[in-house]
């Protein structure tokens, strides 16, 4: 169930040393096949960004399914 809807990525100007990046060169080999056209700069930062989608909490839900208090409370004893 996504909770989440990925909105953008950010990536800082800063370069880093390769220790600081705590990558591989190998995996970034990886990546790149597996993702071609896609060249990420092994020495830079990506922050990917996400929005919450808007949806009912568990309770919420619960009501939502017509579930009493007890019937909520015996459900989640056996999870």
């Amino acid at each position: 169930m996504r909770t989440q809807l990925p909105l953008a990525i950010y990536v800082p100007s800063e370069r880093l040393q390769l220790w600081e990046t705590g990558r591989s060169e190998e995996k970034i080999r990886v990546n790149i096949a597996r993702h071609p056209g896609v060249e990420p700069d092994i020495l830079r930062q990506y922050v990917l960004l996400f929005g919450w989608i808007d949806g009912l909490h568990a309770v919420k839900a619960a009501e939502a399914l017509g579930l009493d208090q007890r019937a909520r409370r015996v459900s989640g004893a056996r999870h």
